[in-house]
């Protein structure tokens, strides 16, 4: 059966509407401090205004989608096997972090620092437009796109045991990849790259920006690095394979 449960506080009313394996929707726009917690097994569809402090669980095993506006600190944590639709839009300070086994698409485009960090073995789309700083670490077993476009600085490091398709943008670059697989690293920006590869396997690293270039190569495998800028590059090897 379906319950539906009215609270009053002061002049807002809060409503919770609980129909189970069907869809769930958790409305919070208090200027206050917000914890929403969602452990349905349905579909989640989560979203907060407020200016103040959210933290944001859910745990269900279905399809959530959670959506930030709020200027205040911003904690979002996913830990479901389903589907994560994770958007964050406020000028403050993001934690957003996914991990499970599922399909992650998490998008920041907010204009504060961002941390966005996801350690599952499924398939990750991390995307960053901001124009602040943004820290993007990816340590899962899968496969892995990691894009900023913003005009800021951006730290990105993958750790992962798959494959790494990583993008930047025009700003300050730093680029590391440690991971033992297969690394494709495309840097495009007039600005100044550094990029560091350690791993013991494959890799493609290609710049075409115009501006300096350090791009420095550690590893026991096969290293192919390019380099097509009219700037100046700093283009260094020390692996015991074939650069």
């Amino acid at each position: 059966m379906t319950r539906q449960h009215l609270y009053k506080f002061g002049t807002k009313q809060y409503h919770l509407y609980n129909t189970r394996k069907r869809q769930h929707h958790l409305y919070n726009t208090r200027p206050g401090l917000d914890i929403i917690t969602s452990t349905t097994p349905g579909q989640d569809n989560i979203t907060s205004t407020t200016p103040g402090q959210e933290n944001i669980t859910s745990t269900t095993p279905g399809q959530d989608n959670i959506i930030s506006t709020t200027s205040g600190l911003d904690n979002i944590t996913s830990t479901i096997p389903g589907l994560d639709n994770i958007t964050s839009t406020t000028s403050g300070l993001d934690n957003i972090s996914s991990t499970r086994p599922g399909q992650d698409n998490i998008i920041s485009t907010i204009s504060g620092l961002d941390n966005i960090t996801s350690t599952r073995p499924g398939q990750d789309n991390i995307t960053s437009t901001t124009p602040g700083l943004d820290n993007i670490t990816s340590t899962t077993t899968g496969l892995d796109n990691v894009n900023s476009t913003t005009p800021g600085l951006d730290n990105i490091t993958s750790t992962t045991q798959g494959l790494d398709n990583i993008s930047t943008r025009p700003g300050l670059n730093n680029i590391t990849s440690t991971t033992p697989g297969k690394d494709n690293i495309t840097s495009t920006t007039p600005g100044l790259d550094i990029i560091t590869f350690t791993t013991p396997g494959q890799d493609n690293i290609t710049s075409t920006t115009q501006g300096q270039e350090n791009i420095i190569s550690t590893t026991s495998g096969l290293d192919n690095i390019s380099s097509t800028t009219p700037g100046k590059d700093n283009i260094t090897s020390t692996t015991p394979g074939q650069d």
